[in-house]
């Protein structure tokens, strides 16, 4: 049907209450709707009312008609389509120009100018990423309540620490990495959320780097947490925070925090290096007058972009033979795990340890299938799923990425998430779920897609933005000796893992550590899970599942199949 979309200004206040209701009960699931009904009353939440203020937008003439607050304050149905029939009417009283009819001057006049800081020669638009456009969605649709989303580590520093040299460091740090200059405007009512780099003197600098020595009695960790959970200003802000807290003679703890929209953990591990470097510049550990080198000037929309065409539609081919189209996403529901009311705002932890032994064990099993250390933890990952659930595993979502060329020297480069997909049954041995899960890591980084543009190509005329559903997310990290070498001291990390406020239901994060540290300190792994999806005492149970599957794993009795096996591995409950 090609009907002409109605002008503003003749929709009564009927039509726009029916096209009102009948867009409303698409987006609660085709339910009766009637105008005396309350959105929230019938089920809705801050997703679906963004989802109906997308459907309202593109279905009514004119511009800036509805607004997600506009949802949550009338009352029901009649009053929301009342306020949007007297919006409608007011943009047609003051654009007499029908736009089928406006010629290109009369539109270049309707077009909103410019503010004076866009035109600001030391502020600089840039497009958006996939990635950044869902995360500000997100934080739009929870009402202004944003969810803290950094990338922090704390460090433990013995020794004289020049403070002075370590701010000059932080300064170089944003002055030689573009992406900490970036600055997020949200557009709460339309979803028009814009982005700009700014020179070094248009930001905000203030808690770039700060020094405090915490009140007697005070828990450093306190602080610690604290400083990690604050919330950047995300349209003055440079994206970066340095504190030091003094915490006896030559002795402090260093926290570097870093905003989730400009930088991941792989990015993160550059910026702590780059900020060793500048300050060891400046301490005397290499020559003054051997800065690091200034970087071209790039954006993830841009790297993006080079990848949308040829190679973009051959990665989608293979998808669409690999994936089912009603699925939202690949998949792993565990037991006891449900989708929250709200988005989930608290995380907790399970900590687990493997032996040094069962690391070189699971390594030397690995390589003699060829496969990658993470190749072993994806089988383990997949049979703990199995032991769980009884189940075939659909597929997963990791964070290993496709890289563009040169992204080890700049944090502004553009990932693409990689699906981990793979059939686990009782009647395969080990090594065949070693071989499938090494297939599928080289199938996911030979094809890898931003998950929402692969969700757009794959399921036609459905919202981009879907409910929040609990993906299992694997990531491992090999732990270096001095992760933030400073000239003349000694650093030793306070936290093994970054702390990333991962919307994934589940994060297993694995760090490797170097076998001859401790004997018995092979892997420390994490757990980190949402309360709101999962109960602690599930987390624990998965735990202990998750480290049986690596020793069996890297055990790897080739003969026998995984009936057989999770009968051997399965703990006696009367013990």
């Amino acid at each position: 049907m090609n009907a002409e979309q109605p002008r503003a200004g003749t929709l009564d206040p009927t039509t726009v209450q029916d096209l009102v209701c009948a867009q409303a009960a698409d987006v609660l699931g085709h339910r009766p709707v009637r105008a005396s009904d309350n959105f929230f009353s019938l089920g809705g939440d801050s997703v679906r009312a963004g989802r109906l203020v997308m459907r309202l937008t593109k279905a009514l003439p004119g511009v800036d008609v509805v607004g997600l607050q506009d949802v949550f304050d009338t009352a029901d149905f009649a009053e929301l389509a009342a306020c949007i029939a007297e919006r409608t009417h007011s943009s047609a009283a003051a654009s007499p120009v029908p736009a089928a009819r406006a010629t290109p001057d009369a539109g270049k006049k309707d077009q909103p100018s410019p503010d004076r800081a866009e035109q600001h020669p030391g502020r600089r638009p840039i497009p958006l990423s996939y990635g950044q456009l869902r995360r500000l969605q997100r934080d739009a649709d929870s009402v202004g309540a944003r969810i803290p989303h950094h990338v922090s580590r704390s460090f433990r520093i013995d020794g004289p620490l020049e403070l002075e040299s370590l701010e000059a460091a932080c300064h170089a740090l944003v002055e030689r990495h573009e992406a900490l200059r970036t600055v997020f405007d949200l557009d709460l009512r339309q979803g028009a959320h814009r982005a700009h780099r700014l020179s070094p003197h248009c930001l905000d600098l203030s808690r770039l780097f700060r020094v405090r020595r915490p009140p007697s009695g005070a828990e450093v960790e306190d602080e610690v947490t604290g400083e990690r959970t604050a919330l950047f200003d995300l349209p003055t802000e440079a994206k970066l925070r340095v504190l030091v807290l003094i915490t006896g003679e030559d002795a402090a703890t260093v926290v570097v925090t870093a905003e989730h929209l400009v930088c991941d953990g792989d990015s993160f591990a550059v910026l702590l290096r780059d900020l060793a470097a500048l300050y060891n510049a400046r301490v005397g550990a290499v020559p003054r007058d051997t800065p690091l080198p200034e970087l071209p000037p790039r954006c993830w929309a841009e790297e993006e972009k080079r990848r949308h065409q040829t190679a973009l539609e051959e990665r989608l081919a293979h998808w669409r033979s690999r994936l089912d189209p009603l699925e939202a996403l690949p998949e792993v529901r565990l037991t006891g795990m449900r989708d929250p009311d709200v988005w989930p705002t608290t995380a907790a932890q399970v900590h687990g340890l493997l032996s040094a032994a069962t690391v070189r064990r699971l390594r030397e099993t690995c390589a003699a299938e060829s496969a990658t250390l993470f190749c072993g933890f994806v089988s383990a990952l997949g049979l703990a799923v199995l032991d769980d659930a009884g189940h075939t595993v659909p597929g997963m979502v990791s964070p290993t990425s496709g890289r563009p060329a040169g992204w080890e020297d700049d944090v502004d480069w553009f990932a693409s998430s990689v699906i981990h997909r793979f059939r686990i049954n009782t009647q395969l041995t080990v090594g065949d779920v070693l071989r499938s899960a090494k297939q599928s890591v080289a199938w996911g980084l030979t094809h890898s897609v931003p998950l929402p543009l692969l969700l757009e190509h794959l399921q036609f005329n459905r919202d981009l933005v879907q409910r929040w559903r609990p993906w299992l997310y694997l990531a491992l990290d090999a732990e270096d000796d001095s992760p933030l070498p400073l000239h003349g001291v000694d650093v030793e990390p306070a936290v093994a893992d970054a702390q990333l406020a991962l919307r994934a239901g589940l994060t297993v994060r694995v760090d490797v550590h170097r076998d001859d540290v401790r004997q018995d300190a092979g892997a420390t792994v994490i757990f980190q899970y949402e309360r709101e999806v999962w109960p602690a005492e599930r987390a624990e149970a998965f735990m202990e599942a998750f480290t049986r599957m690596v020793t069996l794993v890297s055990e790897n009795p080739a003969s026998t199949d995984m009936a057989t096996l999770l009968r051997t591995y399965r703990p006696d409950p009367g013990r």
